[in-house]
């Protein structure tokens, strides 16, 4: 039993300390004009919302140049509910919420003859940001702490050596906790759309994609609740106390256990901030095809590669959140 305390105490430090390696995938988003919010069937457009819909349909348009500007307004709130035996009554709720103002889309094109010029400019991908005063990715770890420490450690001491007020008898805990996060990813596209007949066109062009993820936030004021030995108090302090004060009385096997795991808890740092931003960049070929009958008829086909980015992480003032690193 005593080696099943040090292990989780180990496991739980373990888990909260290590650095993790993180793979995201990232996909183009469709609702890139206004058009495609009341009518989101615009595959085979061959209006100027082809540029990004259907590249090889701009043979459609009627000669000159044609320029389009268009923004749109986001609000998204976010639900979270988790369920877990350790929180409060088994559950939680956790909100947030999105709003972004500018969310522009410019599309331009010049079709002279059997060819069209294009180009455009997108946020094709991210969402701008939002933000939480909590997450289970925060909480949960800290409900198991508080569990370990009230089911496990303590009551195994209290039940051992009969300490009266018991040091197991914790209530709750609690922290301060804020993130915000931005996320956005501005394109620049080029191409040229050629009608090799009335049925057929196709299209070749170059997408520039530029990612941006930004993360504020920070984790502070960690405190649990015993209301009969100083009521709110942090962990850390609350360990060493129970540590120094009744070492004297373990055997020699628990003084061993518990100062190893109290030292354990004093390395832990559990005030930390965040302060990242990550920027790369790459390059995305495109093609597409367009195929027409009598004017009644229309396909369209465009094909984007994979885009790959090299991120680099800039980490300000320190503050990595134990996670990210610096370049």
């Amino acid at each position: 039993m005593r080696t099943i305390f040090f292990l989780a105490f180990f496991q739980v430090f373990l888990c909260n300390s290590q650095n993790t390696d993180q793979q995201v995938s990232l996909f183009a988003i469709p609702n890139l004009t206004s058009t495609y919010i009341r009518y989101p069937s615009r595959e085979a457009s061959t209006s100027l919302d082809a540029v990004y819909h259907n590249p090889a349909g701009l043979s459609k348009l009627c000669e000159g140049l044609h320029f389009n500007v268009t923004n749109q307004f986001q609000f998204l709130t976010t639900d979270i509910y988790a369920n877990y035996e350790n929180l409060p009554n088994g559950e939680q709720y956790y909100k947030g919420g999105l709003k972004n103002y500018v969310y522009p889309s410019i599309y331009g094109a010049y079709k002279k003859n059997k060819i069209a010029y294009s180009f455009s400019f997108l946020i094709i991908g991210g969402g701008g940001g939002i933000s939480y005063s909590n997450l289970p990715s925060a909480e949960l770890p800290i409900a198991d702490m508080t569990q370990l420490l009230r089911d496990g450690v303590f009551q195994y001491a209290d039940k051992k050596y009969g300490f009266s007020p018991a040091y197991g008898n914790i209530t709750g805990y609690k922290y301060d906790f804020n993130s915000k996060g931005l996320a956005y990813t501005p394109s620049f596209s080029f191409g040229i759309t050629y009608e090799v007949n009335k049925v057929m066109s196709v299209f070749t062009g170059l997408r520039y994609v530029i990612n941006n993820v930004s993360a504020k936030g920070s984790f502070k004021n960690l405190t649990i609740n015993n209301p009969e030995r100083g009521g709110d108090i942090d962990p850390k302090d609350y360990l060493e106390n129970f540590y120094q004060t009744e070492q004297n009385n373990f055997d020699v096997l628990d003084k061993f256990i518990f100062g190893l795991s109290n030292d354990l808890f004093q390395a832990f740092d559990t005030d930390r901030d965040i302060d990242v931003k990550q920027i790369g960049h790459g390059v995305t070929p495109m093609m597409g095809l367009n195929l027409s009958y009598k004017d009644k008829l229309n396909f369209g086909m465009k094909v984007e590669f994979t885009t790959k980015l090299l991120l680099k992480t800039i980490v300000t003032d320190g503050k990595d959140g134990g996670i990210y690193e610096d370049g």
